[in-house]
């Protein structure tokens, strides 16, 4: 009897700790996912502006 509930209360809490690190885990992807989107904005728009000076520097220089 004694191991039965020593077994669930063990039990009980390695899914109480599952639950918590699941919660956790979507947490943070919550927190990471829009701030990696938000750099991939930022370097697209990087590139898009490089790529229009390029393109506009190629157009003032007749030797390129």
């Amino acid at each position: 009897m004694l191991f039965d509930t020593l077994a669930k209360s063990v039990i009980d809490q390695q899914r109480g700790l599952s639950e918590s690190n699941t919660a956790m885990t979507r947490s943070f992807e919550k927190l990471i996912d829009p701030a990696i989107e938000s750099q991939l904005r930022t370097h697209a728009a990087c590139a898009d502006a490089f790529e229009e000076e390029d393109r506009m520097n190629s157009q003032k220089c007749p030797h390129k």
